[in-house]
């Protein structure tokens, strides 16, 4: 399997007229969606018992675990291990272990290593991605 950055290139290479069809969001794009659940499914759900780095009003090391990616999009249960940085206000967030991530196809984004979602700007990676 190809790194996330090389997967990038291949899609841009064989998607041209999206120029980044897997950083693209795609509001009402059926062929990009398309794209991306192809290209994407065989990644995130590699990611069961991944130790990753999460971003989201607060910089965490996390195992994902219950990883689920279907038609529809991905969800994911989080499982927070430490927290590196935590903004003044989401202070709730210190206190919780778990929680819940999601999205569908339209707003998921490939960009670099890291797995993105807009409009909610949760983003992680792997750390093995993170040291390479």
């Amino acid at each position: 399997m190809l790194n996330l950055p090389a997967l990038s290139k291949k899609y841009k290479n064989l998607y041209p007229k999206y120029i980044d069809p897997l950083a693209k969001f795609s509001s009402g794009d059926p062929k990009l969606v398309t794209i991306k659940r192809q290209a994407l499914s065989p990644y995130l759900s590699s990611f069961e018992e991944q130790k990753i780095i999460y971003n989201d009003h607060i910089l965490l090391t996390a195992f994902l675990y219950n990883v689920e990616v279907n038609e529809n999009g991905f969800i994911a249960e989080l499982w927070k291990i430490k927290t590196h940085q935590l903004l003044h206000y989401p202070y709730p967030l210190m206190e919780r272990k778990t929680w819940t991530i999601q999205s569908d196809w339209q707003h998921l984004r490939l960009i670099g290593n890291r797995i993105n979602c807009l409009p909610y700007g949760w983003s992680f990676w792997t750390v093995k991605s993170s040291v390479d």
